[in-house]
Parts: C-alpha cells; structure tokens; sequence
C-alpha cells in the first residue's frame, strides 16, 4: 500500500500502536515507509507507544526522506521477542530502519535491526545517518538501551551504520546503554556487520553518555 505524505501502512496521532505478529511489507512514504506515529500535544502527559513483538516483520520498506521503517515523533520505542525491522531504506534521510525524534528506545529479546539503510542526498545536503536507527531530540533528554537483540549488516553514507544517537545541536543529553543489568538478567546485544561511511560502523553517538557494560 502506499500513501502519499506520511506512513505508507499506518498513520496515527498519538496512541499507542502494538504489533505482536504479522508483517508489513512493500510500502513507502515520503516519511515513515510503513509507520508514522506523531504526537500533535507535546505539553500532554500522554506519548505515543510503537512496540513490535512476537514475529511481527516490518520490511522492504522506503521513506523517500526519513524513517525507511518507522517514523515516531515524541514517544517510546520498544522491541522484543523475535520483532525484525529489515530491508527498510531513507532515501534522503535518517534512519533507515527507525527514525525516533525525541522519546525512548529498547530493544531486548531476540529483536532485530538488519540490512536498513539511510543514505545521503548530495544536492540537499541531508541524510544518511543511522542506517539501523537514527535518535535525536531538541527539547527532551533521551534514553536508549541496547539490553540484547541484533543490530546487523546496517549501512549508511554519514554516521552510525547501525545506530546513531546525535544531540549535537541542543542542550538536551542522552543516556546510552549498551548490555547492562535489567530484572536480574544480563543483556548481551550484538551489534556486528553494519557499515557508515564516515564514522560509526556500528555505533555512533554525538553529545551523549554511553555505558558500554
């Protein structure tokens, strides 16, 4: 299915979307190939929720600018059990899999980030950062843990093959960790194969703190 402007599966303001099986696929968008969640009241206590688990896919999809998969803006992300974001492309953006502005991001279980791309657009001088996922925010502090899962064969033409978290631009920080201890158990996520063509094959983080444990 396509859609023109935003979400070429699924458009939401606000909400909650929970996919815990099936797959999207073949879909684009000019942002959000398959999903695009906003939040349209930021001053509001309620945020958007995207959470993939089960066997839910999410693949071969395109944004023609950001958020080859997903596009949330203002919420949290989660991914668990089998979720497999794969195959998903920013043509002339960021994030290729997942593209997060401001919000939280997870992803533990056997979940996967693979084969995504973001790449860059030489005449508008935009994109191609966070090949897997892409995490920025201008007016909130961010929270991002890697407990376990894949983040593999990712690539992209700036920074963060796999991941980048960028809060170059603003006063806010971000917190990043990778592994770490949660209920008891320790996480083990593998982030392997991915490629950026400036910095960052795996892992790219600019004005945060990041716990490798």
């Amino acid at each position: 299915r396509h859609i023109r402007d935003y979400g070429g599966a699924v458009f939401m303001e606000n909400g909650s979307f929970v996919m815990s099986g099936g797959t999207i696929k073949n879909c684009s968008a000019i942002k959000g190939g398959a999903v695009y969640i906003t939040d349209p009241n930021p001053s509001d206590s309620n945020v958007p929720k995207f959470e993939m688990s089960g066997d839910a896919k999410i693949e071969h999809c395109v944004a023609s600018t950001d958020g080859g998969g997903v596009y949330l803006v203002g919420g949290d992300v989660l991914l668990k059990g089998n979720a497999c974001v794969s195959y998903n492309l920013a043509q002339k953006g960021n994030g290729g899999g997942i593209f997060l502005n401001h919000g939280t991001f997870k992803m533990t279980g056997e979940a996967t980030l693979q084969y995504n791309s973001a790449m860059y657009d030489e005449t508008e001088h935009r994109g191609g950062e966070g090949g897997g996922l892409y995490i920025s925010s201008l007016i909130s502090n961010l929270d991002v843990s890697l407990h376990d899962g894949y983040i593999q064969r990712n690539s992209c033409d700036r920074y963060g093959g796999g991941i980048c978290v960028d809060m170059s631009e603003t006063s806010m920080s971000a917190d990043v960790y990778v592994g770490g201890n949660i209920d008891g158990v320790n996480g083990d996520p593998q982030i392997t194969g991915n490629f950026a063509m400036v910095e960052g094959g795996g892992l790219y983080t600019s004005g945060t703190n990041t716990h490798i444990i």
